[in-house]
């Protein structure tokens, strides 16, 4: 027993000497020399001494700490699979229920009084069954029964990793075993050989299922992109493989398939958009190994859903993993921008780089000519230092320039080159003075530009000085820089746009966007707030008036054993993300059942959470309101049965005895038939873990801990001191 203070043993003592100091005051002065005999005095001292030093530590908030020995039984962890593949092991639900009771039942009582027990399913993720609350030794019929309703083997995948990393934590401070009961498919996280050996306590498996194999052809794979963009190709490859009951294997990049068997089957890869074929290639002994390099159209924007199937000759045992459904996002064309230019310089350059970083811009560099080719289109002309004084004498020039400004959207960027008169005879809403004065202006972020955002706006006003004209006057449009000269900000504009009247006009007046490119990396490592102020700008000149500002994601079919959940971006007119919009989604099922719902703010996006819904179709209708605006989507998915881990998959019983002979236990095999075999299996298992070292309980010092603030028998001691002296003091009539 010990006695702690979070304090500095320094204050025990001041604390000393301050009782002293009072109990000699008291007790040795002229009065209580004549009161009190010499013996009583020392007695009285030191009581006045421990009453006084007592209740001054009790500032300190002392702790009494006791050390006591307590006994802690081992656990015995019994994990179940309950993925889907194991729907085939047990047969119905009533047999399902009967073998897990027989495991749950005999292991406990096999392994000895002393363990306790605790059930687990893993799968898709690893979950507590029984007890729920920590206690109780002994399942009773309700547990078993609640076992069973748990078990309900609806989980996608199987991941053996997760399984024995979440129960690794367990076993961290104490004694144990884990006995895993499963078919061995192992289908998500990392493979079975490369399980981390991070778990401190035997692992004993009972190997269920069955582990033949039939003849049989299927689609392992596939790779594609995430997004594609309308009127382009977007390629596929697929990996087809076949699995052969004779050699076991002759899966992708194993052993080759003989020509024989190809002939027979002649396997024939489709896919197809709805009713349209879009690809129709044989699988040779070539594809098996290296895959099929497909290139699929991009026709209609959104997300488009594509069917695969395998087509065999022959019988195939497992017809339903030879059909596979993907997904890909198809955006819009990709914006082309156009940059005519007379001068090279490195502003040119790093709108090159801006633009190619986010892969949804098409930059092409002209030389600015006195005829303006009618052949080119864009959806966006960038104009770095023209027009210049040679243009503005050209009337054909000028006449090209003008109906461009009109019609189309332009960037200007004026540079020391640029005319100021032919320049103000485009009436683009800004003027610059016939004989502008230039130099080396900062800029200013305006808060109140309406267009789009800024993250790092801050960044803003430490970004080197532009080389810029002086004396601006805008007489319409926004501006989103003012011009900067050393600490004072002005009202000329630096960087201004002009969409009103169906124009679209930006001019952005100062050379020098190299330096600022130049700057941000030095000081950042990367280039992110010039790159977002060009690629926001060309979006918003560029930006093509659609419905397309609210993209909502959902998967085309979700499992009976997996929650449904979407996602949701919305878009501003300049083309880049609202994060401030109320998004609602309504789900309704095939009945007319009406589920409303809402997203909420997750990143860059939206996130919806629907949980688990019946098995069915479901039509969805996201709206997102932000401002003035309304945005919809309407959109189908499907909540159906697991397609991701079948019931039919044979047993791997290999990769369970690997993981028991890693963690130091054995592999038992189970027909799936025998119940009384079962039973024997898990009480052979018990009588293992009851002579296992691993198994033996732990005696381990627990720490307990009492504030003497709290304490009784303090308080009472210190009143005890206070009494005795007062009794004293009160004989020798001092009171």
């Amino acid at each position: 027993m010990s006695w702690n203070f979070s304090a500095s043993p320094w204050y025990l003592l001041l604390f000393a000497g301050m009782a002293l100091g009072c109990a000699g005051f008291l007790y040795w002065h002229r009065r209580s020399r004549v009161d009190f005999p010499l013996g009583v005095r020392w007695v009285l001292f030191a009581l006045r001494f421990l009453t006084v030093f007592g209740l001054l530590c009790l500032l300190l908030s002392p702790v009494w700490r006791r050390q006591r020995p307590e006994r802690e039984p081992p656990l015995c962890l019994l994990a179940i699979d309950a993925s889907a593949s194991m729907r085939g092991v047990w047969g119905d639900s009533a047999a399902r229920a009967e073998a897990l009771a027989a495991v749950a039942d005999e292991l406990p009582s096999a392994a000895g009084r002393q363990a306790e027990s605790r059930w687990y399913a893993f799968g898709t993720h690893t979950r507590r069954l029984w007890p729920a609350d920590g206690r109780g030794q002994k399942p009773d019929a309700a547990a078993s029964g609640g076992l069973a309703e748990a078990v309900a083997c609806a989980d996608v995948y199987t991941d053996f990793s997760e399984a024995l990393s979440s129960v690794s934590r367990l076993f961290e401070s104490r004694n144990g075993a884990v006995v895993l009961l499963s078919d061995g498919r192992n289908n998500h996280g990392v493979e079975l050989s490369a399980v981390a050996g991070a778990l401190a306590a035997p692992v004993f498996g009972i190997c269920v299922g069955d582990t033949a194999v039939c003849d049989d052809w299927y689609i392992a794979r596939w790779e594609q992109n995430a997004y594609a963009y309308r009127g382009s190709d977007f390629p596929v490859k697929v990996y087809v493989g076949y699995r052969s009951a004779a050699s076991e294997a002759a899966t992708v990049g194993e052993d080759a398939v003989s020509a024989s068997v190809l002939a027979a089957a002649r396997p024939v890869l489709e896919i197809r958009q709805g009713a349209r074929l879009l690809c129709r290639e044989a699988v040779d002994a070539v594809v098996l190994t290296d895959g099929l390099d497909v290139y699929l159209p991009a026709v209609d924007t959104g997300f488009q859903l594509y069917d695969m199937r395998l087509l065999v000759a022959q019988a195939d045992c497992h017809a339903e993993n030879n059909r596979r459904t993907f997904g890909i996002q198809v955006l819009q064309e990709k914006t082309v921008v156009r940059l005519l230019t007379s001068e090279t310089h490195p502003d040119v350059g790093a709108i090159r780089r801006a633009l190619a970083g986010d892969g949804r811009h098409e930059l092409t560099v002209h030389p600015f000519e006195p005829t303006l080719p009618d052949s080119l289109s864009a959806d966006l002309w960038v104009l770095y230092g023209c027009p210049t004084a040679a243009d503005g004498r050209r009337p054909s020039t000028m006449q090209a320039l003008q109906r461009l400004v009109r019609e189309k959207p332009v960037w200007f960027i004026w540079t020391p080159q640029t005319s100021p008169e032919a320049f103000n005879r485009l009436q683009t809403g800004l003027n610059m003075p016939l004989q502008p004065v230039f130099a080396e202006t900062g800029a200013a972020y305006r808060p109140a530009f309406r267009y789009f955002g800024l993250e790092t706006s801050a960044m803003v006003g430490g970004l080197p000085p532009l080389y810029a004209p002086l004396g601006l006057s805008a007489g319409a449009g926004a501006v989103l820089l003012y011009q900067r000269l050393g600490p004072l900000e002005t009202t000329s504009p630096l960087w201004w746009f002009n969409l009103q009247g169906g124009r679209r006009v930006g001019v952005l007046a100062g050379q020098g966007l190299w330096r600022w490119r130049l700057w941000e990396r030095t000081e950042t490592g990367d280039a992110r707030l010039t790159d977002a102020l060009i690629r926001r700008s060309v979006r918003l000149l560029s930006l093509k008036e659609d419905a397309g500002r609210l993209q909502v994601q959902a998967e085309p079919c979700y499992s009976s054993g997996q929650a449904v959940a979407m996602q949701a971006r919305l878009y501003d007119p300049s083309g880049w993300t609202v994060r401030d919009a109320d998004v609602q989604a309504e789900l309704r099922d095939s009945g007319g059942q009406v589920y409303r719902l809402a997203f909420v703010p997750a990143g860059d996006g939206y996130q919806l959470s629907a949980g688990f819904l019946p098995a069915g179709p479901y039509t969805y209708a996201v709206s997102a309101v932000y401002g003035d605006r309304t945005e919809r989507r309407q959109g189908f998915f499907r909540v159906g049965e697991a397609s991701v881990e079948r019931t039919d998959l044979p047993a791997d019983w290999d990769g369970m005895r690997r993981i028991a002979a890693r963690y130091g236990g054995e592999a038992y095999h189970w027909d799936g038939r025998d119940r009384g075999r079962l039973r024997a299996i898990a009480r052979q298992i018990g009588r293992q873990l009851a002579d296992h070292p691993a198994m033996q309980p732990q005696t381990r010092l627990r720490t307990e801990s009492r504030p003497l603030n709290q304490s009784v028998g303090w308080m009472l001691g210190l009143l005890i001191l206070m009494g005795a002296e007062y009794a004293l003091r009160r004989r020798y009539r001092a009171v």
